[in-house]
């Protein structure tokens, strides 16, 4: 019996050696283009023309993209960032990342619109093949695309969220910014209004003091809670952050006025600045002319800083960094979603509270994008039937659908990650219809994830688009 016993033990031992020795050969690394077509609109200045990896890879990945310009000359009609030689642009995917990108600057004065570059990839290192999208077309004028698949890059090697997506359907487009890069928005319409960075974990109250240098520390008991206290129950109340809705006149600041005196100091926490109250900041704003001036400094004490942030129409919003005091332009001249880590509701005992969270759909209200929910019949119970119910919904299905503006009308609702009585994954039952700012109709679906058994990557969601009736 000992010798059997032993037979089997070695026998297992060999197995499991065996098994030890054979290592899950991952699929290749593909490159390709973001889109087979993208658009510059004439009053735009530049456009990203971006390539994606199925994957990241473990070294920096060099990809030669050759080009063919029609009624363009480099220079005198436009540049690339990176530079191009000859009719050639070398681009590297770092390690860790899955997307890179060119960014395509006009220096000439006059287009027709019939001017378009062809990017083509030629190579890629380090064992990377060339996928099916291998090659691009970037028009020199407004497009409206019929629709495609594209996979979201919010994710970086240091966080699943670490960017926010702006993409633009008509354009086939999409831009990731870092979520960190801005602390407060500064709309570029007629009123005078501060936003607060949704995808920040920030929170803001108003004091009763118009002069900054008199805020302390012992002004944060005159406004509501700014950090969360999960320990002890207590959370963010809702007037401390932006209305989700995104209605202008439901910001945490009340609209800049043109008399200094009368426009309050604010007491923001955020993100790595909220550990104490004196990590917090406190803001004030007021105008000069049609620009804004904003003062910014540690409630702790410190230096008090300024900058001047000047409207400009072609945008929603510019916004400055406390962080190192730049200013930028984080969102596109134009988009129709966002997908981000952003500020949503929960509740306790009733209440509703701010609550952080993943996979966040926003819509560009302030441009009057507007959504509709569908939801297909329960009828409609299998995979392959709510596939055929997206692709056989056409213009004539448009009536009887409510159309809203507010920004958070997808908001979480589009998935579920678990923790909430569902099943996580995203919710296959419903799809929307995005009306954009040129009144083009997009359905829009969610293909993949992360979340579940939908094969997808959290940080990377895959959407599937498709137009529906274009714009006049």
């Amino acid at each position: 019996m000992k010798k059997i016993f032993y037979s089997f033990a070695l026998m297992a031992v060999v197995g499991l050696s065996s098994c030890s020795k054979d290592e899950v050969k991952l699929p290749d690394i593909a490159v390709n283009f973001a889109a087979s077509e993208t658009g510059i609109e004439p009053s735009a200045e530049s456009v990203n023309v971006g390539i994606t990896l199925s994957r990241a890879a473990s070294a920096d990945v060099s990809v030669s993209i050759s080009y063919t310009a029609e009624g363009l000359s480099y220079g005198a009609d436009f540049t690339s960032v990176p530079a191009a030689s000859g009719n050639s642009i070398a681009l590297t995917v770092p390690s860790g990342s899955t997307t890179a990108s060119i960014q395509i600057n006009k220096t000439g004065d006059l287009y027709d619109g019939t001017e378009n570059i062809v990017f083509t990839i030629v190579s890629a290192d380090n064992s990377v093949k060339i996928g099916e999208q291998s090659s691009t077309k970037l028009s020199f004028s407004s497009i409206v695309s019929t629709g495609g698949q594209m996979t979201l890059e919010g994710k970086t090697e240091a966080s699943p969220y670490a960017n926010a997506v702006y993409v633009d359907f008509s354009q086939n487009s999409s831009v990731s910014v870092s979520r960190s890069s801005w602390t407060l928005g500064f709309y570029c319409g007629t009123e005078f209004r501060v936003f607060l960075n949704p995808s920040l974990q920030m929170a803001a109250g108003v004091t009763s003091k118009s002069d900054i240098a008199s805020v302390t520390v012992a002004d944060t008991a005159g406004v509501p809670r700014l950090v969360a206290n999960m320990m002890a129950g207590q959370l963010i109340p809702v007037e401390s952050v932006d209305d989700l809705e995104g209605r202008l006149n439901q910001t945490v600041f009340a609209e800049i006025s043109a008399n200094a005196s009368e426009n309050k100091v604010y007491l923001v926490a955020f993100e790595g600045n909220s550990a104490t109250p004196e990590d917090y900041y406190k803001v004030k704003v007021t105008r000069n002319g049609e620009s804004y001036s904003v003062q910014y400094g540690k409630l702790g004490g410190g230096e008090i800083k300024s900058a001047n942030i000047a409207k400009d129409a072609a945008y929603n919003m510019v916004c400055v960094s406390f962080a190192d005091g730049t200013t930028s332009k984080p969102e596109p001249r134009k988009w129709d979603i966002q997908w981000s880590y952003n500020t949503g509701l929960t509740s306790m005992a009733g209440s509703p509270a701010v609550y952080w969270m993943q996979d966040y759909i926003s819509s560009n209200s302030l441009a009057n994008t507007q959504v509709a929910e569908v939801i297909i019949p329960t009828s409609e119970d299998t995979n392959e039937k709510k596939t055929a119910y997206f692709n056989n919904f056409t213009e004539t299905s448009l009536a009887g659908l409510s159309f809203s503006t507010k920004r958070n009308t997808i908001g979480s609702g589009w998935r579920e990650v678990g923790g909430m009585g569902g099943a996580a994954g995203i919710k296959t039952e419903k799809f929307y219809v995005v009306k954009d700012s040129d009144e083009n109709y997009y359905k829009l679906r969610f293909l993949k994830m992360g979340v579940g058994s939908d094969g997808g990557e959290r940080g990377r969601p895959q959407i599937e688009y498709k137009l529906v009736k274009a714009g006049n």
